[in-house]
């Protein structure tokens, strides 16, 4: 079964923006905010990378 990568390369780099902006903006954010931020972040800039 052959994978199937549904990924344009205008949202690859919409994602990998909004990820970065999201990391980068979660290390000055307080409370329960910043874990949350960068986690989001890091899925998007990952999925970006994988592909998905």
């Amino acid at each position: 079964m052959s994978i199937v990568k549904n990924l344009a390369k205008g949202e690859r780099a919409v994602r990998i923006i909004l990820g970065g902006i999201l990391i980068v903006g979660g290390l000055f954010l307080a409370g329960w905010w910043k874990p949350l931020s960068i986690l989001i972040g890091v899925c998007l800039v990952a999925s970006a990378f994988a592909g998905y």
